[in-house]
């Protein structure tokens, strides 16, 4: 059998601690919000009645936008969190998986085949002995070369052995033979 397409090594997504992360996120937030009360500081310093307002109500003004932006640096931070998470959870589902031999194999004729416009507006799809298979769908890890970018699937009725694992409703292609 011939390999066209074998699932790469990689390693883990972010190979960084947790510790880390943390250390990170507090470095980062303290430092803005030292550099943001510095400013506020000397704005005030100089201006003590910028449009009519009191040296208080200054205060109180930076300290809201202190917060403000201690807020929104926390949500991006939490995002880059949520991104990170779903990034290691498929590398352990697909990639340790397929390392590890866990993974299923269907061979057969390639039935369906639909090809990617050129435009890349829907995804490539075809199916062997009923498993239907779409790619690319925005996962990190498993076979995404479409027909147009010279891809391994290139015609109805081709024979393949596909070796894939199913991952939250799709089947991620980890191996493509040719017998």
């Amino acid at each position: 059998m011939e390999t066209l397409y074998e699932l790469p090594h990689s390693d883990p997504p972010f190979p960084i601690s947790h510790a880390t992360v943390a250390l990170t996120f507090i470095f980062v937030f303290l430092l803005c919000g030292f550099i943001t009360f510095i400013r506020a500081f000397q704005v005030e310093m100089h201006r003590p009645t910028l449009l009519n307002r009191s040296p208080k109500r200054l205060r109180v003004g930076y300290v809201a936008f202190i917060l403000l932006g201690s807020l929104v640096f926390t949500g991006v931070f939490a995002l880059m969190g949520v991104a990170y998470i779903d990034q290691k959870r498929e590398y352990e589902a697909v990639v340790l998986a397929y390392e590890r031999g866990d993974y299923e194999v269907v061979e057969g004729p390639v039935e369906n085949f639909i090809p990617q416009p050129r435009e890349k507006h829907a995804a490539e799809s075809f199916e062997i002995n009923g498993v239907v298979f779409k790619y690319p769908i925005g996962h990190h890890y498993g076979y995404d070369t479409t027909y147009f970018e010279g891809g391994a699937i290139r015609w109805e009725g081709e024979v393949l052995r596909i070796g894939y694992i199913p991952y939250e409703g799709d089947n991620l292609i980890v191996l493509i033979q040719e017998p």
